[in-house]
Formats: C-alpha cells, sequence, structure tokens
C-alpha cells in the first residue's frame, strides 16, 4: 500500500498532544474544584458523576480524528502499474519509398 499525500501523517502527532492536553486539563479541573468547595458541601453542590463519558468522547474524537488523517494520506491498495506503452508503426504503401533519381 503506498500513500498519494504521505506528508498528513505527520497530523497524527497531534493525537498524542490532544491526549495529553486532555489529561492536565482534567486534573487542573478536579484540583480547581477541590481548591474552591469545601468537602463537606461537595455532595450538595454537584452530584458525583463517572469521567467514564467524557474519557469516551474524547477517545471517539480522538480515533475520529486519525481516520481523517489517514483519509487525508489517500492510501491507494493494490500495486500501482507504471508500465509505457510504445507504439510502432510500419508504413507498406509506395508513397513513402524514394523517387528514382535517373
Amino acid at each position: 500500500m503506498t500513500l498519494a499525500e504521505p506528508a498528513f501523517l505527520f497530523f497524527l502527532l497531534l493525537v498524542p498532544l490532544l491526549a495529553l492536553g486532555a489529561w492536565l486539563a482534567d486534573r487542573q479541573r478536579r484540583v480547581a474544584w477541590q481548591s474552591l468547595v469545601a468537602p463537606r458541601l461537595r455532595r450538595k453542590l454537584a452530584a458525583p458523576a463517572s469521567p467514564l463519558g467524557r474519557w469516551l468522547s474524547l477517545g471517539c474524537g480522538l480515533i475520529g480524528l486519525c481516520l481523517l488523517v489517514v483519509t487525508l494520506a489517500q492510501p491507494i491498495a493494490g500495486e500501482v502499474e507504471t508500465t509505457s506503452r510504445c507504439v510502432a508503426a510500419i508504413s507498406s504503401s509506395q508513397s513513402t519509398l524514394p523517387a528514382p533519381c535517373w
């Protein structure tokens, strides 16, 4: 398999950076929530929620980004034929013969 535009694969380097950014943002959000709200009021202000939905949506988005990048790289399946064709034409008519020089 070959790629028509292999330079687009460099965008796959964004995937770990986006995952790291999401993890850091989640950690910062948790730290900010714990520093702003007293432990005894946390359950009254917001119900504890599972982070599964947030991480599942992030994972689906990153998979979609990977598929988009691979699509932009335009993979070509199979073998690409690079044959050249040469056509030779031979004329046997009398008009192409040289004229007699007498």
